[in-house]
């Protein structure tokens, strides 16, 4: 990076920067360009999780809201699930109607959320929600076909289009992969269960 005479990123923005300066400027003076400046081994692309806005926190120290409306509901609500058990992380899932009555107050509060929005009927009314929590200074990752431009959204791009009731497989596929990663940074085995099991016959 000093020799490039480059920031360390931030952004996605800026991570484009970089590693285009990697390819291009030629860091270790052979007179090639030939520098793979990105690998995708493993789940190293995580790395850009502070970038696209996902605090991949260790210490649990804030909830997280997985929110949805109509088919992404599911999506929330196995996402919010998902996190409890692999990363043993606090998370809430609920509507898009249910954050709106009451819990629209913890938007002053350093609040954060993922909100997943496919194309369907309610797609512009559910993003005009996401930069509604957005102006009032929450954090949104918002995760869509298309990007939002807002200061306090990260937007993450999956596809281009898709059927709303297919979305929900994508969707989950990704979160999953942060799950795992969470689960790591925490030194915890995905999916071993310490105090319960899946089955349990007490109420």
């Amino acid at each position: 990076m000093q020799k490039l005479g480059l920031p360390v990123p931030e952004t996605i923005d800026d991570w484009h920067m970089v590693l285009k300066a990697f390819i291009e400027k030629d860091p270790n003076g052979d007179g090639k360009n030939d520098e793979v400046p990105f690998s995708s081994v493993d789940t190293f692309y995580l790395n850009f999780a502070d970038a696209w806005g996902i605090d991949l926190n260790t210490d649990s120290r804030w909830m997280q809201e997985f929110m949805g409306r109509g088919p992404s509901v599911t999506t929330a609500d196995y996402d919010g699930l998902l996190l409890k058990e692999t990363a043993r992380m606090f998370t809430e899932s609920l509507s898009v109607a249910q954050f709106r009555h009451g819990r629209f107050e913890l938007v002053a509060e350093k609040f954060q959320c993922i909100f997943f929005n496919p194309p369907g009927p309610s797609y512009e009314a559910n993003e005009a929600f996401a930069r509604e929590i957005a102006d009032q200074g929450g954090q949104v990752v918002y995760i869509s076909n298309r990007a939002i431009t807002h200061p306090t959204v990260s937007s993450i791009t999956l596809v281009d289009a898709f059927n709303e009731f297919i979305s929900p497989i994508i969707y989950v596929f990704f979160v999953q992969l942060i799950a795992l990663e969470m689960s790591h940074r925490k030194g915890l085995v995905a999916g071993e269960a310490k105090l319960v099991g899946k089955v349990t016959g007490k109420e």
